[in-house]
C-alpha cells in the first residue's frame, strides 16, 4: 500500500482552491458580460455586443480546457495591453482625423434630431396651471393674456390629443400670480415632486403645424418648428425663411445665403476631416503662434531640466564619492529626501513657498519677486522646483555609475600623468555617459510631458494677452493639449488636441532615437 505524503496533500488542497477560484472568477466574468450584453443590445450596439460575446466565450473555453497552457498566461497580459495601451492610441489617432469638438459630439442622426427639435419660432405665450381631471390625468389649463390690458382673452384646456375651449374663462390671481384652478380639476402646485418637467409634460400638436409645450409650471408656449430635414436631398430647410442648408462635408449644415441669421446650424456631428487638424496648427494664426511659443518653451524646459539636474546630481555624486570624506552615508541619505517625498506634496508645498505675497521665501529674504505671476519668473520657478525634485534621481544613478567604474582606470591615468580634470573629462565622463545616457534620454522624455509639475505649480500660467488666453506663460505642449481638450474655456477641441498629441509622440520619439544613436556612438569610444 502506497503511503500518501504530506506534500501531496498540500498540493491537492492548493490545486482545489485554485480550481474553485477559477470557477468563481469565470462566473463573475460571465455575469458581468451578460449584463453588459443586454445593455448593448438595448442601445443598438449589435457589433460591439457580438465582439464581446465571442471574446468572453473564448476566455471560458481557454480556461476550462486543459490545453493551450502558455496562452492562459499570455492572454491576460495581452488583453490588458490592448485595453490600456493599444486601444487608447488607436482611438486618439482616429479622433485626430475628425472634427470631434464642442458642437460636434453627436452622430448625424442625433444632430438632425437636435436641430429640428431645438429650432423653433415662438408664436404665443400662455399662462399655465397644471391640474388633474376627474380621471387623474395631467392636463394644461391655458390662458391667453392681453399684453396691454392684462385681461384673459382665451381659456383653453390642453390634453396630449389636442386643445379645447373651457366653458368658463379662467381667473388670474394677481396676489399670488397664478391661475385659479376651476371646479372639477385638482391643481398641482409649482414644484410638486409628483410631476417631472422632463418626463410628464407633454407636447400638444396643432392643426397649423405648430405645437404647445409647457416651459415651466406656470408658463407655456405655442411654437412652430423652424427647421425640417429633407432626407432625399440631404439638406436642412429653414421653412420660415425659405433657406436651404447643405451638408458641407465637415459635419455641419451650412449656407451661403446672406439673408440667413446663421451660416452654420448647430449642433453638428462627428465627421472625418482628413489632415485639417494638423494643417490648422500651421495655417491658423491663433493656434500657430501659441503652439510655436509653447513648443520652444517645452524644448527649453526639458533640456534645461535634464542638464541642471544631471549637473547638480553628478557634482554631488563626485563630491561624496571621495573616500576621504567622512559621514558620506548620512549625507547621501539626506540628499535622497526630496526624491522620497511624493512629488505631489512637494509641488504643492513649493507653490505655497513661492507665493509672492505670503510665501515664506519672499518674506524671509525681504523680496518682492512675483514668482508665479510674472511669465519670466514663473519659468525660473518651474525650473528651480523641478531641479529640487529631479537632482536626487540623477545623484543616485551617477553615484551607481561612478562606483561601477574600475579604480584601475583612474590609477592608470594618474600613472600616465593625467590631472584630475583630465581624468574626469577623458576617462570617467565617457564611461559614465555610456551608463547614464539612456537614463538622460528617458528623463528628457518624461520632462517633455511633465504635466503634473505644470498643472500643480502654475496651472500653465500666468495668463498672457487675450489672443493667447488658452496657452499661459509656463504651459508645455502636454498642458496646452489638455487645455485644448478639456479646460481651455473656448470649447473642447478634442480633434486638435489629439493631433497635437500625435505630434508630441513623433517629436519625443525622434529626439529619443537621435539621442540613443548618440549614446550608441559613445560605446565605441571605450
Amino acid at each position: 500500500m502506497a503511503l500518501i505524503k504530506p506534500r501531496d496533500v498540500i498540493f491537492n488542497i492548493r490545486g482545489t482552491k485554485a480550481l474553485v477560484l477559477k470557477y468563481i472568477f469565470l462566473a463573475l466574468l460571465d455575469s458581468i458580460a451578460i449584463w453588459v450584453f443586454g445593455i448593448m443590445i438595448a442601445q443598438g450596439s449589435i457589433t460591439a455586443a457580438f465582439v464581446m460575446a465571442v471574446a468572453v466565450l473564448g476566455l471560458n473555453f481557454l480556461y476550462l480546457t486543459k490545453r493551450a497552457v502558455p496562452a492562459k498566461y499570455i492572454v491576460p497580459g495581452t488583453i490588458t495591453m490592448l485595453a490600456f495601451s493599444v486601444i487608447p492610441i488607436v482611438y486618439t489617432v482616429y479622433i485626430a482625423f475628425t472634427n470631434y469638438s464642442n458642437g460636434h459630439v453627436y452622430d448625424k442622426a442625433a444632430a438632425i434630431e437636435r436641430i429640428t427639435s431645438d429650432g423653433y419660432t415662438d408664436i404665443q405665450d400662455y399662462l399655465l396651471a397644471l391640474a388633474r381631471d376627474e380621471n387623474g390625468d395631467l392636463v394644461y389649463l391655458l390662458a391667453k393674456q392681453n399684453i396691454d390690458t392684462g385681461e384673459i382673452e382665451q381659456s383653453l384646456l390642453g390634453r396630449p390629443e389636442g386643445i379645447s375651449e373651457l366653458p368658463e374663462p379662467l381667473v388670474f390671481d394677481e396676489e399670488n400670480f397664478v391661475l385659479v384652478v376651476p371646479d372639477g380639476y385638482t391643481g398641482i402646485p409649482d414644484g410638486d415632486p409628483s410631476v417631472d418637467l422632463d418626463k410628464d409634460f407633454f407636447k400638444i400638436e396643432l392643426d397649423d403645424g405648430s405645437y404647445i409645450v409647457a416651459d415651466s409650471f406656470s408658463t407655456a408656449w405655442q411654437r412652430k418648428t423652424r427647421y425640417a430635414y429633407d432626407e432625399a436631398r440631404n439638406v436642412m430647410l429653414d421653412v420660415e425663411n425659405n433657406i436651404t442648408y447643405i451638408d458641407n462635408g465637415r459635419g455641419s449644415f451650412a449656407t451661403d445665403d446672406k439673408n440667413a441669421e446663421v451660416s452654420i446650424l448647430e449642433p453638428g456631428w462627428i465627421a472625418p476631416v482628413g489632415l485639417s487638424n494638423f494643417s490648422r496648427i500651421i495655417t491658423d494664426e491663433n493656434i500657430r503662434r501659441p503652439f510655436v511659443r509653447v513648443f520652444i518653451w517645452t524644448i527649453v524646459f526639458a533640456l534645461s531640466t535634464v542638464l541642471l539636474t544631471f549637473a547638480l546630481g553628478l557634482a554631488l555624486a563626485l563630491l561624496f564619492n571621495d573616500p576621504r570624506m567622512r559621514g558620506r552615508k548620512v549625507y547621501r541619505s539626506l540628499l535622497i529626501i526630496p526624491y522620497a517625498i511624493p512629488s505631489l506634496l512637494s509641488i504643492l508645498v513649493w507653490a505655497g513657498l513661492l507665493n509672492d505675497r505670503f510665501g515664506p521665501i519672499n518674506q524671509t529674504f525681504g523680496l518682492t519677486i512675483p514668482w508665479l505671476q510674472d511669465p519670466t519668473w514663473a519659468k525660473i520657478a518651474v525650473l528651480l522646483v523641478n531641479l529640487w525634485l529631479g537632482f536626487p534621481y540623477m545623484f543616485l544613478v551617477s553615484t551607481g555609475a561612478l562606483q561601477s567604474i574600475p579604480s584601475e582606470l583612474r590609477e592608470a591615468a594618474e600613472v600616465d600623468g593625467a590631472t584630475k580634470r583630465q581624468t574626469l573629462r577623458q576617462v570617467i565622463m565617457p564611461l559614465l555617459l555610456v551608463a547614464v545616457g539612456p537614463l538622460l534620454v528617458s528623463s528628457f522624455a518624461y520632462n517633455f510631458n511633465n504635466f503634473n509639475l505644470i498643472r500643480l505649480l502654475t496651472d500653465g500660467g500666468p495668463a498672457l494677452n487675450e489672443a493667447e488666453a488658452i496657452a499661459g506663460g509656463t504651459d508645455i505642449l502636454i498642458s496646452y493639449t489638455y487645455k485644448l481638450a478639456f479646460a481651455g474655456g473656448k470649447g473642447n477641441d478634442y480633434g486638435l488636441a489629439s493631433a497635437i498629441s500625435i505630434m508630441i509622440f513623433f517629436i519625443v520619439g525622434s529626439i529619443s532615437f537621435w539621442s540613443f544613436r548618440r549614446s550608441k556612438a559613445l560605446e565605441n569610444m571605450q
